[in-house]
């Protein structure tokens, strides 16, 4: 941003000292340079003191983005002997709504008493409580500190029905909602949905939720990872992934009666919906439109980073009006830096949204520097992240992020050689933990003895659980992540550190996915957390890769995102071939760029008939009444039940109506107890890939008989709660690679690919059977699939079914409510990292 209006030449001469002493204690930290950085002098502390308090009294935000700045540097580099300080941070902070960073600077302040130990300054102290009282809300007999922005959002809230938020990851906008919702729930009962993209913040929310419960004695409210039909709606707290949320409505029209609050976060996912292979992003993008048409919440709450007129994105999902509240403003100070390379020389290039042009310094000792420019990530690249990472200090967390699954892997495995083994009992107790429940020689066990883990999406998701748990007890320093970290988690991480914007190693033909400029600002919005750090760090290890002849992805802008909403754009591309495979009875096919808007929207006619023309408006397609008149027509000669139609949305009704037709031409198991279970899939899985080529490729792929046969093998298992260390315990898993392949094949194929493949013939022949779900859930009993229903990793729930819950009958009433008691009464009696997964469980 420029500040030309804002500062003279001379305040921009402090500006520029300040972060001149974070730029060369930061290279001389990281043992780029030798010499002793610069430090800021007696004599000019009083002129940044003075810009500091001249900028605190302007009402702009980019002054007070300045202001914060300029406290954090202060803060960071500040001398023994400059008595005083204190005091001046929380008078200033707390004038410019930043209250819960003044507590966190103030090494005195009592957090019990929620107090600042006396000032000097009688005007001071009334000062910093006047400023505090402003940004206070309280809730029952408890009082929160926020920070303006937040103030805000929680008076917005109470005013509106419908919110948009944009804010950068760090400004504290999911905890402001979590109060809010827990202040509604409290006065009104009933039910909340919070809709999550990944199993990771699933966890997370769920943990925030438990927490916020226990604290207000709510012990009566439950909180849910799965809906389940016949669940209570009068207290309960339902976390979800979209798929989760869009699957309650194959149950019922308003699965969620009561429902007094819908939380949407990461709404920035939803703008793929139009693609042809963005199956989640539509899956989010329907969800809502049902949420929108049957289940009408009292309030609705869409969250994203930076997401421009995010009000305008709420009505149009919605359809009503809608307030926004935003800012770009953070708590905490991100500073970028990149090491660089023009002609023989390296640079440390020091990013900051203070100052148009970045800062840059010579590197003096550049023989740690290597892998510039390249892609592969070989030895040398390693040495020299390693390096990096001993600059950072052994007390410093860190997210590297990673490009692919496997080299994440590869890349952990790499720089444990530069760390001792771990001698505290929490880390040989998880890695013992771990040994047991997954495999000895999974890779995870190696790289935790000495600090190290992975983080992607093929994580089992207990040992998910237990590592971010570990990394929030702070007990693990660095992570090698994918982008499953990007969106939402928040870890107590100061640097966040990647070498090239790809998401590849070696180019696939065209194919060179590549983090967008908007995601990498999500992703160095990791680094520092609000009441956690003040300033948060990341490094571009080869800043010469981001930038290409199409873009140059840039370091520091808070960049934001327009969102295409809805369907409009593909139905309009494609509206005439649309109508002719409307008007025709054309199925969709893999040669089609628009074949998922062919079920859209005969469903929709199946399920809204002469309210769907409306229906369809309200997502971008407009179809006359000629064309809908003859979609009805045609379905209405259909023998397939409507019901299996509209349980599966994303298969095409004519799709459906062959399946029906040739229905008894399937032989499925419905039972554990059949002795033929890995057959009879197999059979399915065959006939689906010879008469349903579209929908076996699109959900399964497996192409041949020996991997399908072997891909039932492990189904079975799985379905018939094989835990998963029995499952591996075999002379083909003694090879941590075909683990990381098994576990990847059960948690993702199995779980979600084959029962969205053969749901629809499941529901022709056995629309009550739960045997599909088994499948889903790794889980046949019913006490261990509640557990898993209540947010329990399915690897806890077997164990937990197997040892604690034993004595209780699957047929039981009230089964829930005693599975909290027996949980409860054990709980103390359970490992530790056993226990570490309850937290979002048990009322305390």
């Amino acid at each position: 941003m420029s500040n030309s209006y804002l500062l003279d030449k001379h305040n921009l001469e402090i500006i520029k000292k300040m972060l001149l002493v974070e730029h060369e204690n930061i290279a001389y930290q990281l043992g780029l340079i030798n010499r002793a950085p610069a430090e800021l002098k007696d004599e000019e502390l009083s002129e940044v003191v003075g810009l500091i308090d001249e900028l605190s009294r302007e009402e702009v935000e980019e002054s007070q983005k300045l202001t914060t700045l300029l406290c954090a540097l202060l803060w960071k580099y500040k001398k023994d002997r400059w008595t005083g300080l204190r005091e001046f941070f929380l008078v200033v902070l707390s004038r410019i709504g930043l209250s819960p960073t003044a507590n966190m600077v103030d090494d005195e302040y009592d957090p019990e008493s929620r107090k600042h130990n006396r000032l000097n300054s009688l005007i001071s102290e009334m000062a910093v409580a006047i400023n505090k009282l402003k940004y206070e809300v309280t809730i029952g007999r408890e009082s929160f500190s926020l920070t303006k922005f937040q103030k805000g959002l929680w008076d917005k809230i109470d005013s509106h029905e419908v919110i948009g938020v944009s804010a950068p990851t760090s400004a504290g906008k999911s905890f402001t909602i979590l109060l809010k919702s827990i202040e509604i729930l409290m006065s009104q009962g009933g039910t909340l949905v919070y809709i999550v993209p990944n199993l990771s913040l699933v966890s997370q929310v769920s943990s925030d939720y438990r927490g916020m419960l226990n604290k207000f004695g709510l012990s009566d409210y439950k909180i849910m990872n799965t809906y389940y039909e016949g669940a209570d709606n009068s207290k309960t707290i339902y976390v979800l992934t979209q798929e989760r949320a869009i699957g309650a409505f194959a149950h019922k029209d308003n699965p969620f009666a009561n429902l007094r609050l819908l939380v949407v976060d990461e709404i920035q996912n939803i703008e793929r919906a139009s693609s042809e292979d963005e199956e989640r992003s539509k899956v989010l993008y329907d969800s809502l439109i049902e949420f929108r048409i049957n289940s009408k919440p009292n309030k609705i709450i869409i969250s994203g980073p930076r997401i421009n007129k995010i009000q305008n994105v709420a009505e149009e999902i919605f359809g009503e009006e809608a307030e926004e509240e935003e800012t770009t403003q953070s708590p905490v100070v991100n500073i970028t830096y990149s090491i660089n390379k023009k002609g023989e020389v390296y640079y440390l290039k020091q990013y900051s949204d203070a100052l148009d042009e970045p800062s840059a310094i010579v590197i003096t000792n550049i023989e740690n520097i290597n892998g510039l420019g390249q892609k592969v990530y070989k030895q040398p690249f390693h040495d020299y992240l390693k390096f990096i990472l001993k600059g950072l200090g052994e007390d410093s967390i860190n997210i590297i992020f990673s490009p692919t699954t496997a080299q994440s892997r590869k890349t952990a495995l790499s720089l444990i050689s530069e760390y001792p083994e771990s001698n505290r009992k929490e880390i040989i107790n998880l890695i013992n933990y771990i040994e047991r429940t997954v495999h000895p020689n999974y890779d995870v066990v190696k790289t935790l003895r000495r600090g190290v883990v992975y983080h992607h999406g093929r994580l089992p998701h207990h040992v998910r659980r237990v590592i971010e748990k570990a990394v929030s007890y702070k007990l693990i320093n660095n992570i090698v992540c994918t982008t499953t970290l990007m969106q939402g988690v928040n870890l107590p991480v100061q640097n966040v550190i990647i070498r090239n914007p790809n998401l590849f190693i070696r180019k696939k033909q065209d194919l060179s996915p590549k983090l967008s400029n908007y995601e990498f600002a999500n992703l160095r919005g990791r680094a520092g957390r609000l009441l956690k750090d003040f300033i948060g760090r990341t490094f571009i290890l080869d800043e010469g890769s981001f930038i290409d002849e199409d873009e140059q992805l840039t370091f520091f802008d808070d960049t934001v995102k327009d969102l295409e909403i809805g369907y409009s754009e593909r139905f309009n591309q494609n509206k005439k071939a649309i109508i002719n495979c409307l008007e025709n009875n054309i199925s969709p096919s893999s040669e089609m760029n628009y074949s998922y808007l062919l079920p859209y929207i005969r469903n929709c006619v199946l399920k809204y008939g002469p309210k769907s023309k409306k229906n369809l408006e309200a997502v971008g397609i407009n179809l006359s009444e000629v064309t809908l008149n003859s979609v009805s027509r045609n379905l209405a000669r259909l023998e397939v039940p409507i019901e299996v139609c509209l349980s599966n949305r994303y298969w095409d009704p004519l799709v459906l109506e062959k399946l029906y037709k040739q229905r008894h031409a399937f032989n499925l198991p419905i039972t554990t107890r059949d002795q033929n279970v890995v057959n009879k899939l197999f059979s399915a899985i065959s006939l689906m890939e010879k008469s349903y080529k579209y929908y076996f490729v699109k959900y399964l792929n497996i192409d041949n008989s020996d991997l399908i046969h072997s891909f039932c093998i492990n189904a079975d298992k799985w379905l018939k709660e094989t835990t998963l260390s029995e499952i591996l315990d075999t002379p083909y898993h003694n090879n941590p690679d075909n683990i990381e392949k098994t576990i990847g094949t059960l948690q993702n194929t199995v779980s979600f690919k084959l029962p969205a493949l053969l749901k629809p013939i499941y529901d022709i022949l056995y629309p009550e059977n739960n045997f599909l779900s088994f499948i889903e859930m790794g889980a046949y009993r019913s006490k261990t699939r509640r557990l898993i229903e209540m947010g329990v990793p399915r690897e806890t729930a077997i164990y937990l079914s197997t040892y604690v819950l034993q004595n209780l009958n699957d047929n039981d009433e009230d089964l829930e409510n005693k599975i909290n008691i027996k949980l409860k009464a054990n709980y103390m009696k359970l490992d530790f990292w056993v226990k570490a997964q309850l937290e979002t469980i048990i009322p305390m």
